[in-house]
C-alpha cells in the first residue's frame, strides 16, 4: 500500500516516518513540506493509495482540491480549523474516503466514549470542567482534541463548560474531564507519553481506510470500533 506524507517535516510527520517504515505492508513513496506544496502535492496524490495530512489548516484547500481530483482517499489529522473548513470536509467526504480526528489516540478514544457514558449518568448533579496541557510550539488553544470532548458532552448536558489550556516545556498531551459537586469529584484523564501513541491509531486508521477506499464518507476513532 503506497502512502504519502502532507507535513512529513513535522513533529508527527517524523514519528510516522519510522512507524510506516517498520510495517512491511505500507511502503511510504514520500510527502510534501511547507516548500512547493501545490506542486509537490498533485504528483504524491496520484501516486498514494491514501494520503496522511498532520500539516496546517492553510493547505486545507489545496489537500481537498487534490485528493478528489485523484480520488485518493484522505486521513487528516491536523488540528485548529474553523467552522468554514469543518464543513468543506465533510463536504469533500461525499466525493472520496475522509478520516479525519483531532487525535488519533487509542486511548483518547476509550476516554471519550467514558467520558460520553458518564455525563450521560450523572445528569444535573456535578458541574464539568475540561482541561488540557501541551508543549509551548502549538499553535491552537483549546486544542482540537478538548474541543472534540466538549461538543461530545454538549450533546447530552446544554450547560456550556470551560476548557482550561496550558502551554508549556514539552508536553506531548494531557486531557482530563473533571466532574465535580459540593460532596465529591472524579475525572477521567488522558496522558500521551509520546506521539507515537498518535502514530499506532494512524496505522490501524489507514488500514481501515483501505477497506474503504471505495466508499466515500467522513469516518472518525469510533469507526475503528465498531
Amino acid at each position: 500500500m503506497n502512502l504519502g506524507i502532507i507535513g512529513i517535516s513535522g513533529k508527527m510527520g517524523n514519528i510516522l516516518q519510522q512507524t510506516i517504515k517498520k510495517d512491511i505492508y505500507l511502503n511510504l513513496i514520500g510527502g510534501v513540506g511547507k516548500k512547493n506544496i501545490e506542486k509537490d502535492l498533485f504528483s504524491l496524490s496520484k501516486k498514494s493509495d491514501i494520503l496522511i495530512d498532520f500539516s496546517s489548516p492553510s493547505s486545507l484547500k489545496k489537500l481537498l482540491t487534490t485528493a478528489k481530483k485523484y480520488k485518493t482517499p484522505l486521513i487528516i489529522g491536523t488540528t485548529g480549523y474553523t467552522k468554514s473548513q469543518i464543513t468543506q470536509i465533510k463536504k469533500s467526504a461525499t466525493e472520496i474516503p475522509i478520516f479525519y480526528s483531532s487525535n488519533y489516540s487509542i486511548g483518547i478514544a476509550i476516554c471519550k466514549n467514558l467520558i460520553k457514558k458518564a455525563t450521560k449518568l450523572i445528569k444535573k448533579n456535578f458541574s464539568i470542567e475540561i482541561k488540557e496541557k501541551h508543549h509551548k510550539e502549538k499553535k491552537d488553544s483549546p486544542s482540537g482534541t478538548a474541543i472534540s470532548l466538549k461538543n461530545e458532552i454538549l450533546k447530552i448536558k446544554k450547560n456550556d463548560l470551560p476548557i482550561t489550556s496550558l502551554r508549556e516545556g514539552e508536553i506531548v498531551g494531557e486531557h482530563e474531564v473533571l466532574f465535580s459537586n459540593l460532596e465529591e469529584e472524579f475525572s477521567i484523564f488522558h496522558k500521551a507519553k509520546s506521539r507515537k501513541a498518535f502514530a499506532n491509531g494512524v496505522l490501524l486508521t489507514i488500514k481501515f481506510l483501505y477497506k474503504k477506499r471505495k466508499y466515500p464518507d467522513l469516518y472518525s476513532m469510533e469507526n475503528l470500533f465498531e
